[in-house]
């Protein structure tokens, strides 16, 4: 009995203890003889190992948007943001945090991102035409099947992004950055090439720069030939000797462009600008310059023999010892474009000319060849034009008199 509340007492001092001091195992001690069996407890301190400290993860900092933003949200960290519901075309996010965001299918057409964080972005889909980038940070974005039509990434970040079939139709790619890691199809990469690499002779047959941003490109004697040029933007680009025979460039932009000393031969111009453009000792056999603007071009002893420039404009250009042999003048804006002595004209054309700059005074016009003539504003007062082919002629605000003599059935409104 004296035992049992011997090993009670140890029993509750054992769990006080416990309370206040590292964890005490009992374990029983083992009998010391057979015959008189003892019961007894040895106390084994086990340390206790303290709780683990957890820190909790901070929630996103919420960021209140301007009440003007959209649109005027420059500078602003967007990273946390629901961008879901606001409309951010056009919006100006110049040197805004994007960074790391899913933006997959978003429409920032015309929207202003210069020099904003698009580090890691999502951008796979997004339509950004016309939007400006340039100095942006785009590495490791993805583009995947963006639509950058007409964006400017001109000094743009692009080191590890991913541009797989995106549009770059006539996107400013001047001093943007590239690395081996940039995921670039050739076409745009030899585009990026041209403009930011100069190289005298370049290669460049039968290549496909449709719609390609290509101003102040330097192509001096680069072969072209056969290229397809169409939309282009090559203005202010230097094309002198270049080989251009048998290119397309349709509706392209040479607007003060440098073709000096050029091979044009066949070559398309259909609708193109080449205002102000310099084509001086230039062979364009056989061009087609339909609807092109030539206003103060440069033509100086450039051979246009069999071309076809009809509906375009020469208004104001350079002609002197320029050939248009056989050439089709065919409502062509003629207005104050120079000739000299050594200029080769067709008699047609050459009367043409001199009646639009001198007017019909002590002309003898009664059998002359004015069908399809741009006699636009000329002056026909005293012209004796009874049996002129007058067939398709441009007569608008054409100056006459009670002394003009007109082909029957030629009435004009007062």
């Amino acid at each position: 009995m004296t035992k049992q509340i011997l090993l009670l007492l140890i029993l509750w001092l054992t769990l006080i203890s416990c309370q206040t001091q590292p964890t005490e195992v009992a374990t029983p001690i083992p009998p010391t003889s057979t015959s008189a069996p003892t019961v007894g407890l040895k106390l084994v301190k086990t340390p206790i190992m303290p709780t683990p400290q957890v820190t909790p993860t901070p929630l996103p900092t919420l960021v209140v948007l301007p009440a003007n933003c959209p649109p005027a949200c420059r500078q602003l960290d967007l990273r946390h943001v629901d961008l879901d519901s606001l409309d951010l075309r056009g919006a100006n996010l110049s040197q805004a945090n994007l960074s790391g965001r899913d933006l997959t299918g978003f429409d920032l057409q015309q929207t202003n991102l210069s020099g904003a964080n698009l580090n890691q972005t999502n951008l796979s889909d997004v339509i950004l035409y016309q939007a400006d980038l340039s100095g942006a940070d785009l590495s490791e974005a993805d583009l995947s099947g963006a639509d950058l039509s007409r964006a400017n990434l001109a000094q743009a970040n692009l080191h590890g992004a991913q541009l797989k079939e995106v549009n770059l139709y006539q996107v400013a790619l001047s001093e943007a950055h590239l690395g081996n890691t940039t995921v670039l199809d050739e076409r745009w990469r030899l585009e990026w090439e041209i403009i930011n690499h100069q190289q005298v002779g370049r290669e460049l047959a039968q290549v496909d720069l449709s719609q390609a941003s290509l101003h102040g490109a330097y192509l001096h004697m680069a072969n072209l030939s056969q290229a397809n040029l169409v939309g282009a933007n090559l203005s202010g680009a230097d094309l002198s000797q270049a080989n251009l025979s048998g290119a397309d460039l349709s509706q392209a932009n040479l607007n003060g462009a440098n073709l000096s000393a050029s091979i044009l031969n066949e070559a398309m111009f259909e609708g193109a600008i080449l205002h102000q453009a310099v084509i001086r000792d230039t062979d364009a056999i056989g061009a087609n310059f339909r609807q092109a603007d030539l206003s103060q071009a440069d033509l100086y002893r450039i051979n246009l023999t069999d071309a076809d420039l009809s509906g375009g404009t020469l208004q104001g250009a350079k002609l002197q010892r320029a050939k248009f042999s056989n050439t089709d003048l065919t409502n062509v804006d003629l207005r104050r474009s120079k000739l000299d002595v050594f200029t080769e004209m067709d008699e047609k054309w050459f009367i043409v000319w001199t009646v639009i700059h001198t007017g019909s005074w002590e002309l003898d016009l009664r059998w002359a060849d004015f069908s399809g003539a741009k006699l636009y504003d000329a002056d026909l007062r005293g012209a004796n034009l009874s049996w002129a082919n007058l067939e398709g002629a441009d007569l608008s605000q054409v100056q006459y008199d009670g002394w003009t003599l007109w082909p029957e059935g030629i009435v004009l409104e007062e």
